[in-house]
Formats: C-alpha cells, sequence, structure tokens
C-alpha cells in the first residue's frame, strides 16, 4: 500500500470522574507494529481562582456586549445621517 493515510483515535475523558483522570499520562503510537511516537500529557485540576476568573471574565462580556453592540449601531446611524 503506497501513499498517505489518517487515522485517528479520541480518548473522550468527559465520560469520567474528573478526580480519576487527573495526573501524567502517555500515549504510544504504533505504525504497522512499530513504535512511531510517543506524547505525553497532563491533566489537572482547574483550581477555583481560574474558575472564578473564567466566570468574571464571561460574565463581563455578557454584561458589556449589548452596551458595546448599541454603541455601535448609534455610532453608525449618527455617521450615515451626517451624509
Amino acid at each position: 500500500m503506497e501513499g498517505e493515510a489518517y487515522y485517528y483515535a479520541m480518548l473522550d475523558l468527559q465520560e469520567y470522574d474528573p478526580a480519576s483522570v487527573q495526573g501524567h499520562w502517555m500515549v504510544n503510537v504504533f505504525l504497522n507494529g512499530e513504535h512511531a511516537l510517543t506524547q505525553q500529557f497532563t491533566i489537572e485540576r482547574e483550581t477555583q481562582e481560574e474558575s472564578n476568573t473564567l466566570e468574571m471574565a464571561l460574565g463581563f462580556l455578557i454584561l458589556v456586549s449589548p452596551v458595546v453592540a448599541i454603541a455601535a449601531v448609534i455610532r453608525y446611524l449618527i455617521k450615515r445621517r451626517k451624509k
């Protein structure tokens, strides 16, 4: 067999309890029975501070977005009226 082939496998960790998947992980990829690649990664618990920061940022965006949109519409209408 010649040419290129692409394959993937998914490791869906959402189905597991977050505490049970934390730690250092290693994935070994074999191609035609030979080791081709090793990839390591770490899954860490999200800290309360990270969670609070994200919630604050999203809350700010949700609060500010309508104001920015209204300001943009008003600015567009003013510019259009001047023409």
